[in-house]
This record gives C-alpha cells, sequence and structure tokens, in this order.
C-alpha cells in the first residue's frame, strides 16, 4: 500500500504545485499488503488527490494518510478546502447530482472522478466513504481496502 500512495502523492505533485496547494503525507501502522489492480488503486487515489487539490485554496494544505488493522487498509485525504454542505454529501458521489451547492460551478469530470473512485474501491472489496464538517471546513475522503491473506 506504501508504494500505491507514493506512486499517487507523485502523479499529483504537479497540479498541487500549480494550485499553490501543501500536499502532506502521514502513515501510521505497518504497511499492509493488498490485492487488486495497482493501476487502478493508484487511479482513484489520483481521483480523490486532484479532487481536493482543485477544492482547496491556495495557500492551504491536503493531507493523504494511511493506517492499517489485520484485515484492513485506510487511506484517507483530508482537506482544508471548501466543503460539503450537509444536505449534499449524501449525493457526492452521484455523478449527475446537481441540487444545492454541490458541483454548482463544476463540470462533470469533478464529479466523475469522486464516482470513478467510488467504483474502484467497491471492486476490490473496499468501501469510499466522505465527510465534511460543513462549508468552510474542508472534506475528508476514506477509502477502505482488504487487505490480502
Amino acid at each position: 500500500m506504501d508504494d500505491l500512495v507514493a506512486t499517487g502523492v507523485l502523479a499529483v505533485t504537479p497540479a498541487f504545485a500549480a494550485r499553490g496547494v501543501s500536499l502532506t503525507r502521514t502513515d501510521s501502522g505497518e504497511d499492509a499488503p493488498i490485492r487488486g489492480d495497482v493501476v487502478l488503486l493508484a487511479k482513484a487515489l489520483e481521483n480523490l488527490l486532484l479532487h481536493a487539490a482543485e477544492h482547496t485554496p491556495a495557500g492551504r494544505t491536503v493531507t493523504v494518510w494511511r493506517d492499517s488493522s489485520p484485515d484492513s487498509v485506510r487511506v484517507g485525504v483530508r482537506d482544508e478546502g471548501v466543503g460539503v454542505p450537509a444536505e449534499d454529501l449524501p449525493y457526492i458521489f452521484d455523478r449527475f447530482h446537481r441540487s444545492g451547492s454541490l458541483r454548482r460551478d463544476q463540470g462533470v469530470d469533478a464529479a466523475g472522478r469522486l464516482a470513478d473512485a467510488r467504483t474502484i474501491a467497491a471492486a476490490h472489496g473496499g468501501t469510499l466513504s466522505a465527510s465534511s464538517a460543513g462549508v468552510g471546513h474542508g472534506t475528508e475522503f476514506v477509502m477502505t481496502l482488504p487487505t490480502r491473506s
């Protein structure tokens, strides 16, 4: 999993630099082996990181983190960005949802990236969740994948 996170971070570094957004990484626990398509899983992480970069103002930070347990590994992307209103949070992975302020100024690409990331996680027996304390408080995405036994 560490290699996958490193690959994802490397892929998005130019986009973060261009936007003036810092990218940090923290890991806890032992690295955990996972079973799956490394290219697809790296793409899912890249999608989450790019989404965070696009919604985080210059001068702020996005943190990618990893932790593990005997049964699963979690990778999270936490930003200091615009956040998501509570009424829109249940629809954040819906490619075509447009009510409220969610994706009002975003294209289908932004919505598609999140939907694709969730589909990739599910195809690997995992989940992708999102949380936000509301507008102005950032967003956190957590992908949970089963470890290889």
